[in-house]
């Protein structure tokens, strides 16, 4: 067991040195979105226009430590993608009881493009994934033991996944779903924990939805023209 945690390691050191030199290269300007959230980083408000605050405070925290560089503005998509492999490490291990099954994890999770471009390309994704990941390992927890301090943390990554994408939106729901799916999960229906972690969460975003009071409920107004967008292209499609 300790060799597949060794090998873990050294597999997430040599994907972090090869994921740092791809941002310290100067090979590949920032992405068109990149740049945009780079705009947002310089001008920091409580939300934006498409957008929640989470990958405009990332940019922020990183490019005020070491200079508005590319490599800066990227390096928290790199700590992120590095937290994203450390949590299907723990995830798969807590599922399958094996150090080995959260090698492969790891080791699957590192071929995929999406996860590769992701890991050095800063956009709203990363954070996105991050604090769904850390929700998804925390609720593992609660199937196995009396785990009501675990729910507050689901709560909170909720909030900050909220204000990293507006999809996070779906975990309540999925979450939903699982308790009701599971009978011996349905006590925690009753219970107030549950309930609690989501006002909790609505909470850590409530500068969102204040922003968007204060602005005509811009963010609200994209998203549903985005929708109609999609709706139309698939009914033109059908």
């Amino acid at each position: 067991m300790r060799s597949y945690r060794g090998v873990t390691v050294l597999w997430l050191l040599a994907l972090t040195a090869f994921h740092l030199w791809v941002i310290a290269s100067g090979r590949w300007p920032l992405a068109p979105d990149e740049a945009h959230y780079w705009e947002w980083s310089r001008r920091l408000d409580w939300s934006y226009y498409s957008k929640g605050p989470m990958v405009a405070y990332l940019i922020a925290a990183s490019t005020r430590l070491g200079g508005h560089t590319e490599f800066w503005v990227r390096l928290p998509a790199v700590l992120l993608g590095v937290g994203v492999a450390v949590l299907a490490f723990f995830l798969a291990r807590r599922i399958f009881q094996s150090d080995r099954a959260g090698f492969f994890s790891v080791l699957f999770l590192s071929l995929m493009p999406l996860y590769a471009a992701g890991s050095f390309l800063m956009t709203i994704d990363p954070p996105f994934v991050f604090f769904w990941g850390a929700a998804s390992l925390l609720l593992c927890r609660i199937p196995r033991r009396r785990s009501e301090a675990a729910w507050y943390g689901v709560g909170i990554a909720f909030g900050f996944g909220l204000l990293s994408k507006y999809t996070m939106f779906m975990l309540p729901i999925c979450v939903g779903v699982w308790l009701l799916a599971s009978p011996k999960l349905h006590p925690w229906l009753r219970r107030r924990e549950p309930y609690e972690a989501t006002v909790l969460g609505l909470l850590v975003f409530s500068p969102v939805i204040v922003w968007n009071a204060r602005h005509g409920w811009l963010s609200a107004r994209h998203v549903k023209y985005l929708l109609s967008i999609t709706a139309k292209s698939k009914s033109a499609g059908a």
